[in-house]
């Protein structure tokens, strides 16, 4: 038999295992649709997400009336093996995401409830990882925390959290991190 109709007839053998079993349509929305993993479901891989800020930003005292912008970074890792990144990009994401498309991870940022005088915003609240990581690889982003402190503040010691969580997206679990930070209202 000829090695190009076989290896085809296994192609598409394996395509059709790995599709999905009731695929939906997708509407016309910007929410991602997460496709479960129907072929060996019992199979996911764990995801990691590290943030950080430039605490340098807020060591000395904020001034009421005034806001302080700080840099957040953010790190992104997965245990999804190597050897993936190695199939055709569509075989991989079929296999990951259960769908032939390629998505991007949505990190989410939030913040904690605030203390009364302090107003925080994220910017942007999320950020996405396009460049996918395999186990040992890391993907980066980054967003910005604006800390604006109210004219009639109260000189005091004031502290939040910041969020990051992602989804589970396929096989790739979710994860989150909380960063506190701590800073202070006052004259220098």
């Amino acid at each position: 038999m000829n090695k190009r109709i076989i290896i085809g007839s296994v192609l598409v053998l394996t395509l059709l295992l790995l599709m999905p079993s009731n695929p939906t349509i997708q509407q016309k929305t910007t929410e991602f649709i997460n496709y479960k993993p129907t072929c060996f479901p019992f199979i996911t891989y764990p995801s990691h997400v590290y943030a950080y800020g430039n605490i340098s930003e807020i060591t000395s005292p904020i001034a009421p009336g005034s806001t302080v912008k700080i840099p957040y970074y953010i790190e992104y890792k997965t245990d999804v093996p190597k050897i993936l990144q190695y199939l055709p990009r569509m075989l991989s994401s079929l296999w990951l995401f259960n769908s032939f498309l390629w998505y991007p991870h949505e990190l989410i940022l939030t913040n904690s409830e605030m203390p009364e005088y302090i107003y925080t915003a994220i910017s942007p609240p999320s950020v996405y990882i396009v460049d996918f990581p395999y186990s040992g690889d890391v993907s980066t982003g980054s967003a910005d925390i604006f800390i604006s402190v109210y004219e009639n503040a109260p000189c005091d010691v004031y502290s939040f959290d910041v969020h990051t969580y992602s989804k589970e997206v396929g096989r790739i679990e979710s994860c989150n991190h909380t960063r506190t930070f701590q800073f202070e209202v006052g004259y220098e």
